[in-house]
């Protein structure tokens, strides 16, 4: 999960300038602005700041992109930060000389380290921080999920009306909660806002548009990006918000597969990509209308909502200054699968629960 704020900027702006004293003066290699000469080419790197309750940095060959904790920027001092910075530029160069054949911190990699002259607190794999205290809204936020879970796991194990009212009442809870959520304010020029990639596909396709679609309504900045061979679905927005996402995220893969599964049974006739497009285009269509129903239950929050649907469109430029829309391509099309699809997007609940885990070990 990535995140911005006027403050991260700054910070990420001291670590390019730190990135390049590295590359120039400890590796040897002539540097740009964002982009190192690597065997006559030009290497672009980006810098991220990342939340996350083990790591402690990242370098990821995909998008040339190195991350760093957030609790570094509170909690540790230059030294250690700038360490952890020559260790993800290790493996950033040991990806351009031996791609993905080495052991991470084998001893090639630790070898790497050496010829550059940095020692075992550069190539050291752990490093132990204090976490950070749980603010209240932590607090909050895991109160509501225990009751959705408590509700979806009745709803699980129940059957008969006992099961619908147990879904209804997590429905009810999600919906409220992704609409009253107080636990942001992006009017703050220092808000944090967060980017986390919900879907992972090697080229979109239509589970990735029908995630695009949906996840609209749920308080976050749907974006599609992509990446060395991959295809990414990424949500920005508040912390709770984009949590929420990737759940439901998880949750709808899930139910669209099942959903057409049922639907080849009792449709034969009906198969092929063709059929299976048109029918998950309806569902999340579907979808889309019964979650457009139920904010409507929320007049009262109709104004809050436009603020913040405004307010995390100006915070998006933090994260994509120069952010262009897309659009979908034109295909063959079934109608008959695609109202059917309509008519089961429609009748789609939540059953899922959400899952809640925090370690204090951090590793690069």
């Amino acid at each position: 999960m990535f995140l911005y704020s006027d403050t991260i900027n700054t910070f990420i702006k001291r670590i390019k300038g730190k990135s390049r004293d590295i590359l120039r003066h400890e590796m040897g290699i002539t540097c740009h602005n964002s982009r190192f000469e690597w065997n006559k080419y030009l290497i672009p790197f980006h810098i991220v700041v990342f939340e996350d309750p083990v790591k402690v940095g990242f370098f990821d060959y995909r998008f040339f992109q190195i991350g760093l904790n957030k609790k570094l920027i509170f909690e540790t001092n230059k030294t250690v930060i700038d360490n952890i910075l020559r260790h993800e530029w290790a493996h950033f160069y040991a990806y351009l000389k031996y791609g993905n054949s080495i052991q991470d911190h084998g001893v090639q990699f630790r070898n790497l380290c050496k010829n550059f002259g940095w020692g075992e607190e550069v190539f050291s794999a752990t490093i132990d921080l204090n976490s950070e205290n749980k603010k209240e809204q932590d607090r909050e936020f895991d109160h509501i999920t225990r009751k959705i879970k408590k509700l979806m796991n009745l709803a699980s194990g129940s059957t008969g009306p006992e099961a619908e009212a147990a879904t209804l009442k997590a429905n009810e809870l999600l919906t409220k909660y992704n609409l009253e959520s107080p636990e942001i304010d992006f009017s703050k020029s220092d808000e944090d806002v967060y980017l986390h990639r919900v879907y992972e596909t090697k080229r979109v396709n239509i589970q990735l548009n029908s995630l695009y679609e949906i996840l609209k309504f749920f308080q976050v900045f749907p974006v599609i990006s992509k990446g060395k061979g991959v295809s990414f679905l990424e949500v920005i927005g508040s912390k709770h918000h984009v949590e929420l996402a990737d759940y439901m995220a998880k949750f709808l893969l899930s139910e669209m597969e099942h959903s057409y599964k049922n639907f080849k049974k009792k449709n034969p006739n009906l198969k092929g990509t063709v059929a299976k497009n048109s029918y998950l285009k309806g569902w999340s269509r579907g979808l889309s209308q019964k979650l457009a129903g139920q904010r409507k239950q929320f007049q009262h929050s109709k104004n809050q909502l436009v603020s913040l649907d405004k307010a995390l469109e100006k915070k998006v430029a933090l994260v994509y200054p120069r952010l262009s829309s897309t659009s979908s391509k034109s295909s063959s099309f079934c109608h008959q699968s695609a109202a059917q699809g309509a008519k089961d997007g429609m009748n789609t609940n939540i059953r899922k629960g959400l899952s809640n885990k925090r370690q204090n070990l951090l590793t690069y």
